[in-house]
């Protein structure tokens, strides 16, 4: 398992639970949440400070939590494989995306930064079939753009 994050944490979603939506992954997304969750571990060692995931899984389909928080249909969040991070203030999440970015093994690195809202960290690990994209964005709210 993981040495600091935990399922409860990967899996707890505000949303889910002001509107009573089931968010238990299947077998195969806890799978992959594990993946992630030891991803995250290698982060969190070069890091050096704890990080906080703000979503984790989501559960898919018509009702699930996904579709509440208005998620693409498609996100990997509804297969246990991303994770949205924050950490204490912007100069350390900037820090906390270039270790990640150093650290590499990513599908999808996100730098999000919609207007008027908190920054956050979106970061996928590869469907277990596929290589890591190594794909490095950035979404202001209006759209995704790909940082060099």
């Amino acid at each position: 398992m993981s040495k600091y994050f935990t399922l409860e944490e990967m899996t707890h979603s505000d949303t889910a639970v002001r509107l009573g939506i089931p968010n238990k992954p299947s077998k195969t997304e806890q799978e992959d949440l594990e993946r992630l969750m030891q991803y995250l571990d290698e982060v969190r060692e070069k890091f050096g400070k704890p990080i906080r995931v703000t979503s984790g899984y989501r559960s898919g389909g018509d009702g699930g939590v996904n579709e509440a928080v208005r998620g693409k249909p498609d996100s990997q969040h509804t297969k246990g494989q991303a994770a949205d991070l924050v950490a204490e203030n912007t100069i350390e999440l900037k820090r906390l995306f270039g270790i990640i970015r150093q650290h590499g093994g990513f599908d999808q690195l996100i730098w999000e930064c919609p207007p008027g809202r908190r920054w956050w960290i979106h970061v996928s690990i590869n469907p277990r079939e596929r290589k890591p994209r190594g794909q490095v964005l950035e979404y202001n709210g209006h759209g995704y753009r790909k940082m060099n």
